[in-house]
């Protein structure tokens, strides 16, 4: 990634990275509360 991607397509997948990020630290948290 250069940087040569159109905006666009580079918030999409920002969005999309952010969308999947979050989805990942729910399932942390999910398994740091079933541990405790």
């Amino acid at each position: 990634m250069d940087g040569s991607a159109p905006v666009p397509m580079r918030k999409k997948i920002l969005r999309h990275a952010k969308k999947v990020g979050f989805i990942n630290l729910m399932k942390d948290g999910l398994k740091g509360v079933t541990v405790l």
